[in-house]
Parts: C-alpha cells; sequence; structure tokens
C-alpha cells in the first residue's frame, strides 16, 4: 500500500493495481500516537523452534514518527556528482542536466549545493557548496549548460572529491552520484573503491547512487549506498533519469529523524548474559523522512518483555529518544506472516553480502550460501538462484535433465544447482542479469508484506529495457501460515520432508474421517488450516511423525 498524508487528520490510501495478482482478505489498522507523537505498533509470532526454552518467536516492530511542521526543518546540503563520459553523449546527459536542475529547484532557499563532474578530469561548480538563492540558481543552470560527454570514467577520483570536502555546520550532508558506466580511468578495482569512498566519507555523507543503463557496476553502487544511509537506484535503458532522480528525491524531503539508533533490555534486569533479542534487521537504519515508518523484525528469546529505545536527531537538531515496550505474551498464532517477512529480509541481506564477496573475482562464503539455500527451502521463499527447488515448472533446471527427471531430481541435487547458480551470479558485476539481481534482492531485503507466488522480475524477448522486462511466478510453491509446502507429482510435501520424499508415511488420514476433521480442528486453532486447502494429497510432518492426508480419492 501506498500512504500519502493530505492534511492533518487525513491520509490517502492506495491499493497498487499489482495487489490483484494476490488476492485474499483485506484490513487496513492505524495506531494512534502516544502522548510523545510516537505511533508504535508490535505484532509477534510465537515459534517453539526459537529460543533455549521453546518460548521464542518472530516480532515486527512498527514506528511512526512524528513530524512537527511548526518546528524549523534540518536543512540539506546537496552534491550532484554527475557522469559526463562520452557514454553520457546525447540523451542522457540532456536529461542528467534535467534532473539536476529539478532537484536544486526543490531545494528550499538557503540550503546548500554543489556539482562535482567527471570523466577523466573531475570538475566542480564551486569550491565548497553555496546557498540556494535565484543567483546562485541561474549560475548552476549556465554551469549544467556547458558540460559536455567526452572521455572515460573516473569513479575513484570522483566519489573522494565529492565525499572528503567538510560539511556546513548543522546540515544532513547528502550525495546524489550518478554514472552510467563502469570505472575506467584512474583506479578501477571494486574493493578499492569501496576502500576510498569509506576512508573519505569521515563527514557521514549519504549517498544515493544512480546507474543509468546496464553496463554499470550495480553491486558498487548498491554498497556505496548501503554503507552511508543512502538507497540505491537503476536508471533502465528505456527509462527517463530525470524521472527516476525526481521520485528519489521527492522522498528526501523533511528529516523527521537523522542517524537513527535502536537499542534494547529487558524490562525486568536479568543476571544471564544471552540477549533477549537476536538475527535484527535491517543492521542499520536509515534516516527517517516525513511519511515514513521505521520498521524492524527479528527473533525473541523468551516470553520476558523487553523496551526499545529509539534514539537520534530530530528536525531541529536536537537529540530525541522515545521508547516502546514489547510483551511477547501477546504474540499471536495470526501473526504467521511476520516470520515469513523476516526470512523474506534475511535472505535479501545475505544475498547482498553474496553479491559484494564477488568484487574482482572473490569468491562467496559457502556458509552464507548454504544459509541461503536453506531459508529458501524451509520458508518457501524463492530467488532467481534457488528457483531450482520449483522442480516441477523450472526450465532451467529441465536444461540439465532428461524430460520430466527434472521434477524427480533428489533435493541434493536441486541445492547442488541452487549453489553453483549463487556462486556464478556472485560475480556478474555488470550487464541485465546484475541489474535484475540486485532489484531482486532489494524487493526481498526490503519487504514488507509476503510474496506467496515468489514474484521474480527477469527480462523476456531478449530486450535491452524496463518494457521488456517480465515477472515470474511459481505455483508449485506454497506458503501456508508458517509451513511450506511443495508440489511434487501429485502430491504436496512439507518442506521438512524434502530429503525423505519417497520415506513411507507412519500415519494416514483419509479425507472426510473423523480424523481428518479432529486435524482440521487442531490447524484452524493453529492457524494452519490452509494446508488443507491445496488440491492433492498433504504430506506433513506433524508432532515428529509423517503424516499423509489423502484428500483425493
Amino acid at each position: 500500500m501506498a500512504t500519502e498524508r493530505q492534511a492533518d487528520g487525513s491520509v490517502r490510501v492506495t491499493v497498487p493495481a499489482t495487489s490483484a495478482a494476490n488476492p485474499g482478505a483485506f484490513r487496513l489498522s492505524y495506531v494512534l500516537t502516544q502522548p510523545d507523537g510516537l505511533a508504535a505498533s508490535i505484532l509477534a509470532y510465537p515459534d517453539r523452534r526459537v529460543g533455549a526454552t521453546g518460548d521464542g518467536g518472530y516480532f515486527m516492530l512498527l514506528l511512526g514518527l512524528p513530524a512537527d511542521v511548526a518546528r524549523p526543518t534540518l536543512r540539506r546540503e546537496v552534491t550532484l556528482v554527475l557522469d559526463r563520459s562520452g557514454s553520457m553523449r546525447g540523451q542522457k546527459i540532456e536529461q542528467a542536466r534535467e534532473a539536476a536542475m529539478q532537484v536544486l529547484g526543490g531545494l528550499a532557499e538557503g540550503e546548500l549545493f554543489n556539482i562535482v563532474d567527471y570523466s577523466d578530469s573531475i570538475e566542480s561548480f564551486a569550491p565548497a557548496p553555496v546557498a540556494k538563492t535565484a543567483e546562485s540558481l541561474a549560475r548552476a543552470e549556465k554551469y549544467l549548460s556547458g558540460l559536455a560527454a567526452v572521455g572515460g570514467t573516473n569513479i575513484h577520483d570522483a566519489l573522494v572529491r565529492a565525499l572528503s570536502a567538510e560539511p556546513a555546520e548543522g546540515v544532513l550532508p547528502m550525495v546524489l552520484f550518478l554514472t552510467d558506466g563502469l570505472a575506467t580511468v584512474g583506479i578501477s578495482e571494486e574493493r578499492d573503491i569501496r576502500e576510498a569512498a569509506r576512508k573519505a566519507n569521515a563527514h557521514g555523507r549519504r549517498i544515493f547512487s544512480f546507474g543509468v543503463g546496464f553496463d554499470v557496476n550495480s553491486p558498487l553502487l548498491s554498497a556505496l549506498s548501503s554503507a552511508s544511509r543512502g538507497t540505491p537506484t537503476f536508471v533502465l535503458p528505456d527509462e527517463d533519469i530525470e524521472v527516476k532522480v525526481g521520485q528519489v528525491f521527492k522522498r528526501l524531503q523533511g528529516p523527521v529523524m537523522v542517524a537513527p539508533e535502536l537499542t534494547f533490555a529487558t524490562v525486568t534486569p536479568q543476571t544471564f548474559a544471552t540477549a533477549p533479542l537476536r538475527e535484527i534487521l535491517p543492521g542499520s537504519l536509515n534516516d527517517v523522512f516525513e511519511g515514513e515508518q521505521v520498521l524492524v523484525l527479528g527473533q525473541y528469546m523468551s516470553r520476558e518483555p523487553v523496551r526499545f529505545t529509539l534514539t537520534g536527531t530530530d528536525a531541529a537538531g536536537e537529540p530525541v529518544a522515545y521508547e516502546v515496550t514489547f510483551d511477547p505474551k501477546n504474540a499471536g498464532v495470526q501473526h504467521s506472516y511476520v516470520p515469513r517477512i523476516w526470512a523474506m529480509r534475511k535472505i535479501g541481506a545475505l544475498t547482498d553480502e553474496i553479491r559484494q564477496s564477488g568484487a574482482d573475482g572473490g569468491s562467496p562464503d559457502s556458509e552464507l550460501v548454504d544459509e541461503v539455500i536453506r531459508l529458501s527451502t524451509e520458508f518457501g521463499i524463492l530467488t532467481e538462484y534457488t528457483a531450482f527447488l520449483a522442480a516441477e515448472e523450472n526450465e532451467m533446471l529441465r536444461l540439465g535433465f532428461e524430460g520430466s527427471a527434472a521434477a524427480n531430481a533428489p533435493m541434493e541435487v536441486l541445492q547442488r544447482a541452487a549453489r553453483e547458480n549463487l556462486d556464478a551470479g556472485s560475480r556478474r558485476r555488470s550487464g541485465e542479469s546484475a541489474i535484475l539481481q540486485d532489484l531482486n534482492a532489494k524487493q526481498q531485503a526490503d519487504a514488507t508484506s509476503l510474496n506467496p507466488r515468489n514474484q521474480l522480475l527477469y527480462a523476456q524477448g531478449g530486450g535491452r529495457g524496463a518494457r521488456d522486462l517480465g515477472e515470474s511466478s511459481f505455483v508449485s510453491v506454497r506458503q501456508n501460515a508458517d509451513m511450506t509446502l511443495y508440489r511434487r507429482g501429485e502430491r504436496w510435501l512439507d518442506a521438512r520432508l524434502l530429503d525423505t520424499p519417497d520415506a513411507e508415511p507412519e500415519r494416514v488420514i483419509e479425507f472426510a474421517s473423523d480424523e481428518y476433521f479432529a486435524l482440521a480442528t487442531r490447524l484452524a486453532g493453529e492457524n494452519r488450516q490452509s494446508v488443507l486447502a491445496v488440491a492433492g494429497d498433504v504430506y506433513l510432518l506433524l508432532d515428529g511423525t509423517r503424516t499423509l492426508v489423502r484428500q483425493t480419492p
């Protein structure tokens, strides 16, 4: 859903047309603010597999921060870093100019800006950022009109120049970095560029990167942004640079909290050393702008209440702190979507780590690869690397097997194929495939809702732009409450039985028998009744017992 605050007490909520692909029940909920202005909601799902005592589970924390329009807004200092290499010639450089003027036009009077442009050499509009005025805006427009697209691409020096300058006092410094190519001049090794940017960015500038076209190093741009509380954006060949830059910059209006940090502790002091929460995502929080929520997921280890404390700097530049208490006793089975959203984000984060490890010909850590495969298998969350798990409808897998053998391939064969795919994919740094990997990974890392059909972006028709992208989906994997079912032949198989799909069942329950209705009643009490709503027999692991539920004559 998209929300837009239209006025005090009025919010417009829009359900996108793409939601038609995932029909189902719709529930709209909202949370009233606390006396300190914070709107907080915590949803939790109990899971006996989490925590040493079986009292753990998963939680999702949502925070809406107050936006006090009567208080002054923190000024921004924006440095536009524009690629003027030869490959930007023509429409690209024109759109980049228009995008730059749109950003500068969107700044408030008195906010600061500079322009750094690069090809073989590095130039800048001013020695230091200047305040926006009618006069400085006119000079910037004249400067931009004089940019000519010639030469190579010196990404390293452009970043160092933009990041190393000391910002003005009391501003939120950010860099909008645009490139349409790989580093071809100066230092070009990916790891060296990342390290140089890290060292140069002592002042904490947020890097919002824009990769134009397919010939960019997408993992590098993603790493530069994520390490600095920014975000990457990819402009596909038939998309408008000005539109994409404008969409991002519009979101960066009105900082509500800068450099937020989330800490936690049990309400009652504990003598043991075990942390009450673990596997918290995201690992660090980005700045919060007006209209945005803070969303955090993780695992809780016991039923002890936990107090969250969110600290940061508000729009007036003053330190601020908010507290909210989480009582795991309020966890309920109706929130079975929480673990799966956590898993989607975890897979996205791990995939990004794997992608980063492939820099300069490196190889991913086998433990990271195995964990992605484990989570994908357990939670039924497919990526372009682990789509092999949907064996019955996987064209890629059929290329390596004869006829219908793909559907009957042993689980270890499917997982080996996924492992090889992850390893090969991590080394793709540019091109259409690399961009799609980053887009799909980001979609999972930022997930706020389920993706039950496992929709993924893919290139279709051999095209070279956004209009030629399609969305694949899979029907042989079912996400049912906190369980995952895989279609194998005429039977739906519990993910926990994938290693032994042909083992004889220890218990058989016939459709419409007393045992069947007792099982249905039990599953309904656990909010798992949907596992019986599939067409065909269902082979489940219930209380450690292999149980075949016959639902066909």
